[in-house]
């Protein structure tokens, strides 16, 4: 089974944990004081449906979404105060499952044989063309700076207005649409590269 078979703990109307501690499958983070790991816990619990639907979208096998929030957990809780600190946890824990997925991915990848092609399951609707733009999308994001993936995270991913964005990230509505922008053109320009390296050359926009 794995480690993130079990269900979700019960929650209260404010979402905190009832019976707090650790989230079910989850090790408890290490080398802390009890009331740094139990804060710890009780918001990365508060986060779990968030992160567990994110994860999913992103991977085409349910047990690979699932161990990758439960290594998402672990690269977390090993600097639990960085979470605890941070001023918007959430984007914080997307931009580190992202990279988990990205990680793992890239260690599938070599461990496939020369001539085999992973194979997609079928009844993933988006298909394997969506996978392999998914996958494209989280290698690059990693080439962004923190901010600027943290803002197309948030709008161009999670769905949110700029206006949402811009207080999540506790910035200027004008400052995210710009990071946006700027981020989203550097996006563009490194997969039309990458593709014309391939030798794919994409059509031209009239």
């Amino acid at each position: 089974m794995s480690a993130c078979d079990q269900s979700l703990p019960e929650t209260t109307s404010d979402h905190r944990s009832v019976t707090g501690g650790t989230p079910p499958g989850m090790p408890a983070a290490p080398h802390e004081f009890p009331d740094v790991r139990a804060r710890f816990d009780d918001l990365f619990t508060q986060l779990l449906p968030q992160l567990y639907r994110r994860s999913r979208s992103l991977s085409a096998a349910h047990h690979r979404a699932e161990d990758a929030v439960h290594d998402t957990y672990l690269k977390l809780s090993a600097r639990p105060r960085s979470f605890l600190d941070h001023a918007h946890p959430y984007a914080y824990a997307c931009s580190t499952l992202l990279s988990v997925t990205r990680d793992a991915w890239r260690r599938e990848q070599r461990m496939v044989p020369n001539g085999e092609v992973e194979v997609v399951p079928a009844a993933r609707e988006e298909g394997p063309e969506a996978r392999l733009a998914e996958l494209m999308t989280l290698r690059l994001l990693r080439s962004l700076t923190e901010r600027q993936a943290r803002a197309v995270i948030l709008v161009d991913i999670e769905g949110h207005t700029l206006d949402d964005a811009a207080r999540q990230l506790g910035l200027h509505r004008g400052t995210v649409a710009q990071l946006r922008r700027r981020a989203l053109e550097s996006l563009r320009h490194k997969a039309e590269a990458e593709l014309r390296d391939s030798g794919y050359a994409p059509p031209a926009l009239r």
